[in-house]
């Protein structure tokens, strides 16, 4: 399993509080069956020169990280950030080192208010830099207006969902529509801690497989290994019918 969506680094935003605390995640991670996790702080861009910061903490969080973790067992570390989009950044001259690294791929937040057209704008202008935006919990925007969801589909943007979204009856509903509508790319846990917004991707696997089937899990995890080793994904798949009633009881 990939983990597209994480928290761990310690202290630098509002996930893990400790190395020992994110040790655990990773250690707990990797014993669930998970082989990469991206690691996913949140950046909050204002001006361009707190990008410089930005870089320079979470690169130092990073390699606390790693030696705190020698010779533990625990997943391979991707370094990206979840980028929010409450302002244009899309001028900024490092924008590459918040993507996934040593891809074109970047996690992209919306904001959780009314969404303006500076913001597809925002999204559009990255692409034409060579960014790829993957649109981090796309499931927790599914009530949002359907010309707000249209409008950010022309950007062309891959989809991120979480994994809790599948553990719920009002969550697989939601899924439902993301699936037949060739939304789901890619899977998060957007895990935070150890008991609070803790790590569910393995629970969601297994619903994925029981409700989906073999063939989109097969989908959904050489969409990540392309990803990761920055290729095209594919974005629309015919799938073999799915009967409603196995996704909503």
């Amino acid at each position: 399993m990939i983990d597209f969506h994480s928290h761990i680094l310690h202290k630098i935003d509002d996930g893990s509080d400790s190395l020992e605390t994110s040790k655990k995640m990773l250690e707990q991670a990797y014993a669930s069956g998970t082989d990469v996790i991206v690691l996913t702080p949140h950046y909050y861009p204002r001006e361009e020169s707190t990008l410089a910061e930005f870089l320079g903490r979470r690169q130092r969080r990073v390699n606390a990280l790693e030696e705190f973790c020698i010779g533990s067992e625990i997943p391979q570390l991707r370094i990206a950030a979840e980028v929010n989009l409450h302002t244009d950044f899309s001028r900024f001259s490092k924008l590459h080192e918040l993507c996934i690294s040593g891809t074109d791929y970047m996690l992209v937040e919306m904001p959780m208010a009314k969404w303006e057209d500076w913001m597809f704008e925002c999204i559009y202008n990255i692409t034409v830099r060579g960014i790829k935006p993957i649109i981090a919990h796309i499931d927790r925007y599914l009530g949002y207006p359907r010309s707000a969801l249209a409008a950010l589909d022309e950007t062309r943007p891959l989809y991120q969902v979480n994994s809790e979204a599948f553990l719920s009856y009002g969550g697989r509903k939601k899924m439902l529509e993301l699936f037949y509508s060739g939304k789901l790319h890619v899977i998060g846990s957007d895990m935070h801690g150890l008991v609070k917004r803790k790590n569910t991707l393995p629970e969601a696997y297994v619903e994925l497989e029981n409700r989906f089937g073999e063939e989109y899990i097969s989908q959904v995890e050489k969409n990540g290994d392309l990803i990761l080793e920055n290729k095209p994904v594919v974005r629309r798949t015919t799938f073999r019918s799915v009967k409603k009633s196995r996704l909503l009881f």
